[in-house]
């Protein structure tokens, strides 16, 4: 399994939501698109990720559920 370093870019491959339950409504964790950044390790997914503006991490999937963003440089289109 690819473990990416703590602090590395991240694009969303996938919208993920949490489920509903008797205490609370369903989440939206990440949308497809969405741009986050990797805070940790050792969750069942591989890493603990947090999306860009949304204080809470949670576990996902390198290559299924996100892919490590690159940055674009000067006249380059970004590659996602």
């Amino acid at each position: 399994m690819t473990m990416l370093p703590v602090g590395t870019r991240i694009k969303f491959v996938k919208s993920l939501y949490g489920s509903a339950t008797g205490d609370s409504p369903a989440c939206v964790y990440a949308q497809k698109g969405d741009g986050g950044v990797v805070t940790g390790h050792g969750t069942p997914e591989g890493h603990w990720v947090k999306r860009d503006n949304w204080p809470h991490a949670f576990g996902a999937e390198y290559g299924n559920e996100f892919v490590e963003a690159v940055e674009a440089t000067d006249n380059e289109v970004p590659k996602f």
